[in-house]
């Protein structure tokens, strides 16, 4: 099961969105895994590390923490900025605005706006 906590894509805040804040600030979703949830985290694993940038993620505009949860407890998948940088565990890559897209489009599908 995903638990994802959500701001919207592309919204501007004066105080930033960490990764901590967003449980307080974001909306919670809980997608299905038989659909939109299996095609977020799909989406997600998806986008390879991207070479000779370290240190992109702010951590100051986050909008997607996509945590995944079992019977062990919750595993952090991934963490995605506003511009469309994703931290997963220590790897950071880039989602293109076309997968920021889809990935807003289909959260905002299993979770409304």
């Amino acid at each position: 099961m995903l638990r994802i906590y959500y701001f919207p894509i592309g919204a501007e805040t004066l105080t930033p969105i960490t990764t901590e804040s967003i449980r307080t600030r974001g909306r919670l979703c809980l997608p299905s895994m038989d659909g939109t949830g299996r095609d977020i985290k799909r989406l997600l694993l998806s986008v390879a590390p991207r070479a000779n940038t370290p240190n992109i993620f702010t951590d100051k505009a986050v909008r997607v923490l996509v945590l995944e949860v079992s019977a062990g407890g919750e595993t952090q998948l991934a963490v995605v900025e506003n511009d469309g940088i994703v931290r997963r565990s220590d790897i950071e890559s880039v989602l293109d605005p076309g997968r920021l897209e889809q990935l807003k489009d289909l959260i905002e599908k299993s979770c409304g706006r």
